[in-house]
């Protein structure tokens, strides 16, 4: 086995500039590993639950807004929070009908597909690799 050249020998990688938050928000992102549902546990420590038939789609008013009124989203802002939303919209199945974007909250209305081909998509995860990877079953 070769051993590896010395450092003062190698190349030192291009200096790259900055990346704009535009191009951030165009990023890919890895897998956190994390359990979801801390993302969503309500401040009393206790789980969500979404009832409903496992068998069919649901639609959800889904709403958020800044703390304490502050303006959070310019155009800037706005851009890349409509790019992520729609990734992540590809990436979880989820189907987006409308939104508002406001420059201190957001509406969403969205479909959820039903919980068996939903969790059929992260299901395949484990064994055929990431669900981005894999043809739509849609």
């Amino acid at each position: 086995m070769k051993s590896p050249e010395p450092l003062q020998n190698q190349q030192k990688p291009a200096e790259s500039k900055p990346l704009t938050p535009l191009q951030l928000a165009d990023c890919k992102t890895g897998f956190s590993g994390g359990a979801a549902g801390m993302i969503c546990a309500p401040p009393s420590g206790g789980h969500v639950r979404i009832v409903g038939d496992a068998q069919h789609s649901y639609c959800y008013h889904v709403m958020s807004r800044t703390a304490g009124g502050d303006y959070l989203f310019g155009d800037q802002e706005k851009e890349a929070f409509l790019r992520i939303m729609w990734r992540m919209a590809r990436f979880s199945g989820i189907k987006i009908l409308t939104y508002c974007l406001m420059d201190n909250h957001f509406h969403l209305l969205i479909r959820v597909p039903s919980r068996v081909k939903f969790n059929a998509k992260f299901e395949a995860y484990e064994s055929h690799g990431r669900p981005d990877e894999r043809p739509s079953q849609t």
